[in-house]
Parts: structure tokens; C-alpha cells; sequence
């Protein structure tokens, strides 16, 4: 009898099965680790917007970043679709276990990861998501129980006032600080060894070490065995910390609390101070004890916890304005209990009996004690995920799929307020952030990782099968209410606290577009931007930081540079481009804020590349001074090819942008029209900075020119290529147009009349690019339309109307579209600019492209590529 031959399903539907199986280990699995350690970090968002992840077991062991949008695209449970994860190869080579800890540094550009052995990594993120590089190894030999960062920058901070409403200023380092370097972090092992590791120079790095007062050491000279070594040899008996948390109050002192597994329910706060090295003395810490919380007989809603079946599950230090604040959270198979505590200054009655009758009555001791705020019991669900707000608000994600977050109170936040009574949430502060999840098989996902965006106004989760989801903060506003009012201004004071900060804005400019959805708030992304740029303008330019107030009424004008730092004013541009990107009505704005910010970087990059003296570059660049007679500049061989396509690309930015004033001006218009009210690209050449970077860079160009036609050069590198290059010159400016000097002389006639329009109805530079209309003001626009009829002859010839312009990824080094499905494109996460590098050995970097940043590495918006 001949066998039915098997039908083989083919490998498209063996992969989707996999993907789509939920691989998770059963509830009871993830309660005993609870108990038995705290919760492995298993997502982490950095203040630059990237978000690193690693699911947990039973997935393989992996870490990958997932750079995209996620809040402005309301995405469901789960990656979006236009979600990018690129996965991290070099932690996951040099991880043979799995992860316990993945923090990012205050910067955003270091991540430190650490497994379960105890071995450590700091990893440096270069120019795009998939370049990293290891900065730092160590090897503990024992697990870790808590990692903390050392904070290493000065950090903006908002105050509030009674006159002015909000004051920003800049404080101190919070806690210890590394004297050598940038990067410092502390280290407790599971078996109480609290090691201080900082950076002295680059990738050197040095530690210091001690031991918690209350932790019992067998066999000290095996100080080299690490736990499972000891654990063979028969010495495992030490006091093992299950659970610990760090973190800083407002004196800047840093705190411990611990946990032991194996001692009676009781959690120890130490209080670490660290003290760097010198020159004549070695660092040191000073573990002191504190205080300390005991279990045996807790608070009435907590009584249950005091049972040995009922274990510590989770312990969280988080710091407020009132104080350092301890979270606990305890489970058992059935039922999970959580409890808030305040540490905060008491007294202490001292019985005479104490000293021997040397006291007559009892003496009063000055000390500080945990204080209980509240705690609650859940049936039938189980705590398996915390974390906490800068702000000291908690965020528990729960068994069933579901995260709650407290109220906070008052309305100094973004987020929620309302301290109402949710009836869908877990206790009458909390609030239902998401909803539980159930599988295609009926299990529930519980909540294993919880992290905040940059700004906090997003909630970033994972759930035990390893998929990702956000969720939304911030309040729900009432239309034209007083709440709206507030709101509003809260944000505005945030996106000027991510602009000074250097803080990725994302997560903010998401509730921007929110505002700007809703009836009659169409005008809302218009204001606030406007303000935000006003206030950021007349900080740089006056460098006062109380120029930053929320009352824009007392708000002084800006003041126009010719010299506007691109350091300064980027951040600017980025923040109105992550806006208007994402408007589909300001279509307009975003493209006149895309090519004003290519400017000034095309002009780096000749200035980079010319090898003058300071005082020739600059003569050459004065353009507002009409001298002609100069010397000619020098330039670099090697970067000749590259100044060819960046001058191919001005060019062509020149073409279109000429033909977008002759449109305007010298189109036939209906009768009575008036072309103020028309949106259009030409106001670049109204817009200042934008003109000044143009006629400088033609100038450039005509150097440029000159040297590479008539210069006396050699080519260490693509020697056969010099007669190519000559030739690509002489076609070139055969090419053009319109004459460079015709456009120069155009523009500096134009530069006389539009000065008087650059601060006429604007209170920052970048206004007229963003409404991208003329201001109806009759003098000034008759003298433009005069300018532009004088010129007629030589910059309105029928020849620049040939082209038609149409926007579309250009490689401006290679001249050509750039395909979606070419490799090696990195977009940026912020403005989805484009970023193909060509060969490093060959090209000068500083020109792959006009959107990349030199100094940085990174796009001038601000953004990462990924």
C-alpha cells in the first residue's frame, strides 16, 4: 500500500507560525524569579529617544534598538509597522547569558548592559543605530543587584514663581561626580560587594571597592571565586541581597535600600558616600546604615505580607520634591499587596535604663524613619513590573497585561491629575493606563519591563512574549477649558527644557500634533512653536536664561545675527521640523525649514575644506560689503570631488529657488490678488541667514572653481582622476543658468531691501519660513517688486523653467535618487532626512551629506540615524 507522501509546508509559513507563537514561560515561572531576585531590566529609553530592548526568557538571548516614531503614530500594542529594530550584534556576542541590567547614561549616547554572571559592558552609540562600540568591560563573577549611573552633566530645571509664573535654572550636579571623566557608575553584587567604577581617560577605567556593613562573609581569601565557584566549593553561605535600589534625594546623597531573601522580611537603607582618588590617597566608600523596615508586623492593609509564603517582590527608590520614597511590592500565587513609604525626620525616646542609671530620664534622639502612605491588596493578579517617574510617581504593570500609574498631584507635570477614582484601576490615586492583553490561546501577558519617554509623557512596555507597546500620559483636555490654558503652558516649559537640555523632543512634539487635532486649536502647533523658537532665540542671543519665562508678553525681541551659531540655533530647527513634518498641512514650512538648515552645513563644508588663512576666508565672505578685489582661496585636493556634487546640488537649489521668485512676482496674478497672502519657497531669499548662506556659498564655489581649473595641486589619492575633475568644473559652469556674479549682484540688491522686512512682524527668525508668506507691508514690498524688475533681464531667463522640481531623496555625493530599498540608508528618527555615506577611505566625511554633522556625527536636527 503506497504512503500518502507528506505535503511540506513551505518556509514563508514556517516562519509566520514561529513569529506569531507566544513564547513565554507560565506564570508560576515568573513569580519564583521574582522572589528570588529583582526583575532583570528589559527596556530602557535614552534621552536622545532611542529605545533599547531585550525580551526575556524563554526568547534567546537578544538586545536590539527600535528607532522610529513611536508616539506620534499612535501605535496599537505591539512595534508599529514602520517600526525599525536593529539588533545590537556585539552586546549579544559578548553576552553568553542572559541580561539583568540595560540602563542608558544621562548623555544618551553610552548604554551599559550586564548579565547574569555579573559581567559588565558600556557600549558608545556613534552615527547611526547600527555603529556602537565597546568603551568599557569588567567581569564581577558575581550577579548584580542594582546598577546606578553617576549624573556627569548640569541640568536646566524649571522653577516655579508667583510674578512671573516659571523661572528656568541651571542647578548643580545631583550627588558625587567623576573628577577624570565623563563615565561613572556604582556596582552592587548580590553577596553585598558595592564597587565604584569611573573613567579616567577614553576607555581607561578604575574602581574602587567595599563590602555592606551587614553582610556575613565566610572564607574572605577566596575573594576571587566567583558565586558559582563557591557554590561547587561548598562555601555559599553568605547573606545573599535578592532585592536592591538606588537613587539620589534633593541634598544629592545617594541611597541604598536592600533586601536579604534569606533573613527575616526587613529592608536596610544605607546611605553611600564616595569619595574619588587623588593624587595622595586612594577612593573610598562609606556604607552607613541608615534606618531600616521591618515586616513582622505591618500596616492594617498589609497585614498578610508578614507571612513567609507572602515574599518580597520588587523594591523601588524614587525621590520628590517632599523626599526619598521606598515602593515594596509583595505576591504570592494568589494574591499581590503593594505599600508606599516616606522617609522623613523623627525622634526617638532612649529608656534611661540604657546607660546604667547615669541618666535620670529618657533621652530624645534626633533621626530619620520610614513614614507608611498607603498600601492596597489585588486578588488574583501579581505585581511583575515597577518604575518610577523623575517625579517619584510609580507605574506598576501587573500579571493580566495591564499598567497602572499614580495621579500626580497638583498640575506641574504633563501628566495625568485628576485625582478621581478610577473604577477600571487598582487603588483611588492610581489611574488604567492600558488594558490587560489576552493571546490568540486565551493566557494573559504580563507586563515584564516599563520605561519612560525622554520628556515622560509616554509610557514604553514589554510584555513576557517580547512584544512592545506605548501608551500615552498626559491629560485629556476639555475644549476651550481653563485646564486647556495650563496645559498648554506646561508644555511650552517643557520644549524649552528639552531644547536647553539637548533632550530628544519627540514624545513632546506628539502632544503638540494631539493639541493641533482637536476643533478649533488648528492655529495651537503655530503658537507654540513660535513661542518656544522666540524664547530659545532671545536666550542665545542675550544669553539670559530668565529670558525663557512662560509669560511671552515680556519676552524682548531677537536680535539677527549674520553669524547665527549652528550649535545654538540647530536644536531650533530641528524642534520646528519634527512639527511641521507631521503636519499634512504645512507642507509648505517643512520644506523651507529643510533646505534653510542644508545651507549653512554645505557652507561648513567648503570652509572646512579650504586651506587659506582665517582673514582671506573671512574677506572672501563678505558679501555685504560689495568688495571684489580679493585673493584667490586654496583648497584640499582630496575634497575637490566632493565640493563638486555639493556644488551641483546649490546649483540646482539656486534654479529652483529663482524660479519660485520669478513665479511669484512676475506671474500673472487675478485682479486685486495680492502676493502677500500666497504661501511660496521664495521667501527663503527673504529670509536672512538663508540669503547670507547662499551668497556665501556661491562665492565658495567661484573659488572653487578657480582653483580647480587654475591652481597648482596634487592628488595623493585618485591621481588619474584629476583630468575627470577638470572636466566635470568646465561643465559645470557651462551649465549654469544664470551667472554666479548676475545671481550675487541680484542678491545683494535684494539683501538692501529685504533687511527691513527681516524684523518687521516676526519675533523670530524663523517665523517667515514657517508661514512661508510675505508680510503685507507697502513699502517694503513695492521695493522688492522694484528689485526683482531691474533684475528681470539676467535672473528671470526662460531657461531656469525647463526643469521642473520635484522633492525626492537625492544622494547629493552621487547625483542621483536614492531608492527606498537601498542599503545602507539611515533615516533620521526626527526629520526622516536621509543619510547615505559613500567610502570613508576615499571621501572626506564632513561631505557624505549636507545632513550630516560633523562634529557630532549626527543629523543637525538633533536626531540619530537609524
Amino acid at each position: 500500500m503506497k504512503r500518502k507522501p507528506s505535503i511540506e509546508p513551505s518556509p514563508e509559513k514556517k516562519r509566520k507560525t514561529v513569529e506569531t507563537m507566544a513564547a513565554r514561560y507560565p506564570l508560576q515561572s515568573l513569580f519564583a524569579g521574582l522572589a528570588h531576585r529583582q526583575p532583570s531590566t528589559c527596556v530602557s529609553t535614552s534621552s536622545q529617544g532611542l529605545v533599547v530592548c531585550s525580551p526575556p526568557r524563554p526568547n534567546a538571548l537578544s538586545l536590539y534598538s527600535v528607532s522610529s516614531d513611536l508616539y506620534t503614530l499612535n501605535p496599537s500594542l505591539g512595534a508599529p509597522a514602520t517600526a525599525k529594530k536593529v539588533p545590537l550584534r556585539l552586546a549579544e556576542a559578548h553576552h553568553q547569558h542572559t541580561l539583568s541590567h540595560i540602563q542608558w547614561h544621562q548623555n544618551g549616547t553610552t548604554l551599559a548592559t550586564a548579565d547574569e554572571t555579573g559581567k559588565i559592558a558600556l557600549w558608545h552609540l556613534e552615527n547611526s543605530v547600527e555603529n556602537w562600540s565597546l568603551t568599557y568591560e569588567v567581569d564581577l563573577k558575581q550577579p548584580l543587584a542594582s546598577f546606578f549611573w553617576l549624573n556627569a552633566e548640569r541640568q536646566y530645571t524649571s522653577r516655579e514663581t508667583d510674578d512671573q509664573g516659571c523661572v528656568f535654572t541651571r542647578e548643580t550636579v545631583v550627588g558625587p561626580r567623576n573628577p577624570f571623566g565623563y563615565l561613572a557608575f556604582v556596582a552592587v553584587t548580590a553577596h553585598g560587594e558595592v564597587s565604584v567604577h569611573f573613567q579616567r581617560n577614553g576607555s581607561i577605567f578604575s574602581s574602587f571597592t567595599t563590602t555592606l556593613p551587614l553582610t556575613g562573609h565566610r572564607d574572605t581569601c577566596r575573594s576571587d571565586t566567583g558565586c558559582y565557584g563557591m557554590a561547587l566549593a561548598g562555601l555559599e553561605d553568605w547573606e545573599r541581597l535578592s532585592h536592591a535600589s538606588m537613587a539620589f534625594d534633593n541634598e544629592g546623597d545617594l541611597y541604598l535600600a536592600t533586601f536579604y531573601a534569606e533573613l527575616p522580611k526587613t529592608v536596610y537603607l544605607y546611605k553611600i558616600n564616595l569619595r574619588f582618588p587623588h593624587k595622595t590617597n586612594d577612593g573610598a566608600i562609606h556604607c552607613q546604615h541608615v534606618t531600616e523596615l521591618s515586616f513582622v508586623q505591618p500596616p492594617t492593609p498589609l497585614e498578610p505580607v508578614a507571612q513567609p509564603e507572602t515574599p518580597v517582590t520588587h523594591i523601588l527608590l524614587s525621590n520628590d520634591p517632599q523626599g526619598l520614597l521606598l515602593h515594596v511590592a509583595f505576591g504570592n500565587q494568589e494574591t499581590s499587596y503593594f505599600g508606599k513609604w516616606r522617609l522623613q525626620p523623627t525622634t526617638q525616646q532612649i529608656p534611661s535604663h540604657y546607660f546604667d542609671g547615669y541618666s535620670a530620664s529618657a533621652i530624645t534622639n534626633e533621626c530619620i524613619d520610614f513614614h507608611h502612605i498607603y498600601g492596597f491588596a489585588l486578588d488574583k493578579r501579581l505585581i511583575t513590573s515597577a518604575h518610577c517617574t523623575s517625579s517619584g510617581l510609580v507605574a506598576l504593570g501587573l500579571s493580566d497585561g495591564s499598567i497602572h500609574m499614580e495621579f500626580q498631584q497638583g498640575q506641574q507635570r504633563l501628566q495625568r491629575y485628576h485625582a478621581e477614582k478610577d473604577s477600571s484601576s487598582i487603588y483611588r490615586s492610581f489611574w488604567q493606563v492600558t488594558d490587560g492583553y489576552l493571546d490568540a490561546d486565551g493566557f494573559a501577558d504580563p507586563v515584564v519591563g516599563i520605561a519612560f519617554s525622554p520628556s515622560e509623557t509616554h509610557l514604553v512596555y514589554m510584555l513576557a512574549s517580547g512584544r512592545i507597546g506605548t501608551s500615552r500620559l498626559t491629560q485629556d483636555l476639555e475644549e476651550n477649558g481653563t485646564e486647556d490654558d495650563i496645559h498648554v503652558t506646561r508644555l511650552e516649559q517643557a520644549l524649552k527644557l528639552s531644547l536647553l537640555n539637548r533632550r530628544d523632543n519627540l514624545d513632546l512634539i506628539s502632544e503638540v500634533i494631539r493639541l493641533g487635532r482637536q476643533a478649533n486649536s488648528q492655529d495651537l502647533p503655530d503658537r507654540i512653536t513660535n513661542n518656544v523658537l522666540s524664547a530659545l532665540e532671545s536666550f542665545n542671543s542675550q544669553t539670559n536664561i530668565n529670558h525663557l519665562v512662560s509669560n511671552q508678553a515680556d519676552t524682548p525681541e531677537f536680535s539677527l545675527s549674520d553669524e547665527m551659531s549652528l550649535a545654538k540655533i540647530g536644536h531650533a530647527y530641528g524642534f520646528a521640523i519634527g512639527v511641521y513634518r507631521r503636519l499634512p498641512s504645512k507642507k509648505f514650512a517643512f520644506t523651507n525649514l529643510t533646505k534653510a538648515l542644508q545651507l549653512p552645513i554645505i557652507l561648513e563644508c567648503f570652509i572646512g575644506s579650504c586651506t587659506s588663512k582665517h582673514t582671506d576666508i573671512a574677506t572672501a565672505l563678505d558679501v555685504t560689503t560689495g568688495d571684489e578685489a580679493m585673493s584667490a582661496l586654496t583648497f584640499n585636493p582630496e575634497s575637490l570631488w566632493s565640493l563638486v556634487y555639493l556644488s551641483m546640488w546649490v546649483l540646482d537649489y539656486t534654479r529652483w529657488v529663482l524660479k519660485e521668485w520669478n513665479v511669484l512676482f512676475n506671474s500673472r496674478h487675478p485682479e486685486g490678488s495680492d502676493i502677500s497672502t500666497r504661501a511660496s519657497h521664495a521667501v527663503l531669499l527673504v529670509h536672512r541667514a538663508s540669503r547670507l548662506a547662499l551668497m556665501k556659498i556661491l562665492v565658495m564655489i567661484q573659488q572653487f572653481s578657480q582653483f580647480t581649473l587654475q591652481g597648482q595641486y596634487d592628488m595623493t589619492q585618485l591621481t588619474e582622476t584629476k583630468p575627470m575633475l577638470e572636466r566635470e568644473v568646465k561643465i559645470m559652469t557651462a551649465s549654469i543658468p544664470v551667472a554666479i556674479d548676475d545671481v550675487l549682484v541680484f542678491l545683494k540688491a535684494l539683501h538692501g531691501t529685504a533687511g527691513q522686512l527681516d524684523q518687521s512682524g516676526h519675533n523670530n527668525s524663523l517665523a517667515i519660513l514657517i508661514k512661508a508668506q510675505l508680510p503685507a507691508v507697502g513699502p517694503v514690498l513695492d521695493g522688492l517688486k522694484k528689485v526683482t524688475s531691474d533684475y528681470r533681464s539676467k535672473c528671470a531667463v526662460p531657461s531656469i523653467y525647463l526643469e521642473k522640481h520635484q522633492d525626492h531623496p537625492v544622494d547629493v555625493i552621487r547625483k542621483r535618487r536614492i531608492a527606498l530599498t537601498e542599503k545602507r540608508v539611515r533615516t533620521c528618527m526626527r526629520c526622516y532626512q536621509l543619510y547615505l555615506p559613500e567610502n570613508p577611505d576615499v571621501v572626506d566625511p564632513s561631505a557624505y551629506s549636507t545632513w550630516f554633522h560633523s562634529m557630532t556625527r549626527r543629523c543637525v536636527c538633533g536626531g540619530i540615524f537609524c
